[in-house]
């Protein structure tokens, strides 16, 4: 349970999680559901000094709390993207699918009824454990306490949980910050920053609450102002309280994770304040407790006060740390598959990542913001009946991102690359959708191209040879060389280019052959959706040919050359399981 004052250390957070998009890229695009579309902007982060010393001068209660309060400072300006913002706080039936799907952790109050049960019988065994003692002349055990926290992480998954009609539309509690980013990561979306927050409160203004500044008790939010209140609200049960955009919750009912971490604003410095005058005169000293490992909370709960409530208000706290008032909503940027790659890139191991033996190129970088995608959410009807809830059942997706630069400056050196170092890395492939060609399963891929022709090794030089025709320290003369390890690995048809398909644990899996390789200007990487003709000989010479229409999706690259404006350019050819491609795919 959070302090009703928030006795807890605040922090600032450098953006992390959430990346830009680019500028104007968002007009036309549908936002994810139950999301709308907050515009970005140059945007008040924080308290003035001033500011937060005349709130604390008319309320003396909260001079207790002055770490918390400190932290908000500096006041300053951080421009903020253009991003999508869940219209409520995640409910406990948005979470129960991704639960369903995923057969992830429940949250623990969902088994309240088996967690009762399981007291219960942990309190007969001890009562039977001492009269046992006692019948056999002995000293009974010391008594135990049972720990429910611990019981759940030790049973959940054992234990079946049914979750209630009445807590459906609420906003889910009893879950950590990985708890809220596998949700959001399962939903297509991600977490918030505190910059976020603050920008969806405030917009272009320096209002604390999302209708403006003034406070009515019981009208805006649930706070601890509603004192016989004992449990969080339904969703958007305070409409007088949404901001312009129709979001709700913003202030109140219960707080809510950023990706945000615990750090000092810029500029930020510390110092001590006097408050009151004369007999009434208080020097606050309490300096706040940074934490680069921890995240922000924002929004306050049912059980703070209305200071807290405050979009200013930062509140430190561990990524493992539960309460009942605790939960989150999900945001996204509006360049599809974008939140996806950064997600996914923190996922590949180092490992599997590929690195030039060139010390000038090292290892090859992705560049998320260069990534193509297309993706789509199924949805369902829910209980809660806010404006614009989505109650989210599944999200497919299918993204590419490329590498920085290909190594050369044409596509003969693109090739000659890839034939003396094996392959050339394009970037890589995810989806949760199952490949027919090639056969894939759902997953994450590392893709290189590898050109036609052999392998090509330098020659080293025999002991005894003397070299001929060649300066000291110039290389040996490559030569071809054979059998081909990945023909005999993958089915590589080496008379033919083909992208090679390399999984998570550094294994080539599979290859694709393309008819499209050259270098030209530059322009961008796309995603189509093609037609082709699976033609079938007949059984019989004069049989007619059975001709059956396949649809595709074509990766049309382009990817810079090292040192070149132009770049090469190729198609990375992928046919899913039969019907996947149909439906309302964003692209």
């Amino acid at each position: 349970m959070l302090n009703p004052v928030l006795a807890l250390p605040l922090a600032f957070s450098a953006l992390i999680a959430a990346q830009p998009s680019p500028s104007g890229a968002v007009a036309e695009m549908d936002p994810p559901p139950g999301m709308v579309l907050i515009k970005g902007g140059r945007t008040k982060i924080g308290t003035d000094f001033k500011d937060l010393k005349k709130l604390l001068e008319e309320h003396p209660t909260l001079h207790g709390n002055y770490s918390s309060f400190i932290a908000e400072t500096p006041e300053h300006n951080v421009t903020v993207e253009d991003f999508f913002l869940m219209v409520n706080e995640v409910t406990n039936e948005q979470f129960e699918a991704f639960v369903k799907a995923t057969g992830a952790r429940a949250p623990r109050h969902w088994a309240e009824d088996q967690e009762n049960e399981a007291r219960d019988a942990f309190l007969r065994e001890q009562g039977k454990a001492k009269r046992d003692a006692r019948e056999a002349g002995e000293a009974p055990p010391p008594d135990k306490i049972f720990d429910p926290k611990e019981w759940w992480r030790v049973n959940w998954d054992k234990v079946e949980w049914t979750l209630k009609d009445d807590l459906r539309a609420r906003p889910v509690t009893h879950i950590d910050y990985q708890d809220a980013k596998n949700y959001a990561r399962w939903a297509g979306m991600r977490l918030i920053t505190e910059f976020e927050y603050q920008r969806a409160v405030r917009g272009d203004g320096s209002q604390v609450y999302p209708w403006g500044d003034k406070w009515e008790d019981g009208k805006f939010a649930a706070t601890n102002e509603m004192s016989r209140v004992k449990d969080v609200f339904p969703v958007g049960s305070f409409p007088d309280g949404a901001s312009k955009e129709g979001v709700f919750d913003l202030a109140g009912n219960v707080w809510e994770w950023t990706s945000s971490s615990f750090e000092q604003y810029p500029g930020f410095k510390y110092k001590p304040m006097q408050v009151g005058k004369g007999g009434n005169k208080d020097v606050l000293d309490n300096p706040p407790n940074w934490n680069p490992d921890f995240r922000v909370l924002v929004g306050g709960s049912i059980q703070n006060s209305r200071f807290v409530a405050r979009c200013t208000t930062r509140a430190g706290f561990d990524r493992e740390q539960i309460t009942n008032s605790l939960g989150f909503r999900c945001g996204a940027t509006p360049t599809p598959g974008l939140d996806m790659s950064y997600t996914l890139l923190d996922e590949i191991p180092h490992s599997v990542r590929p690195v030039s033996p060139d010390e000038k190129v090292g290892t090859f970088q992705f560049v998320p913001t260069e990534t193509v995608a297309m993706d789509r959410w199924s949805t369902k009807e829910g209980k809660a009946t806010v404006p614009g809830y989505g109650l989210i059942s599944g999200y497919d997706y299918v993204i590419f991102t490329p590498v920085e630069f290909v190594v050369g400056n044409s596509s003969t050196d693109v090739r000659n690359y890839s034939l003396r170092e094996q392959l050339a890395p394009m970037g890589f492939l995810s989806t949760n959708q199952e490949l027919a060609e090639p056969a894939l399963p759902p997953g994450t891929y590392l893709v290189s191209f590898r050109g036609k022709g052999k392998t090509k090794h330098k020659r080293a030089a025999k002991p005894d040879e003397e070299p001929t025709g060649q300066e000291a320290g110039q290389e040996e003369e490559e030569e071809e060389t054979g059998p081909e390890l990945l023909a005999d690995l993958i089915g590589l048809d080496t008379k033919l280019d083909n992208f090679v398909f390399t999984d998570m644990t550094g294994t080539p899996v599979a290859a694709m052959p393309t008819e499209v390789v050259d270098w030209g200007n530059p322009s961008k990487s796309t995603l189509a959706k093609v037609m082709k003709d699976l033609v079938i000989p007949g059984e019989k010479p004069k049989d007619e040919p059975t001709v059956i229409p396949q649809e595709w999706l074509e990766v049309r690259l382009f990817i810079p050359g090292h040192n070149s404006r132009k770049g090469f350019r190729s198609t990375l050819p992928l046919r899913f399981k039969d019907g996947a491609l149909t439906g309302d795919w964003r692209m």
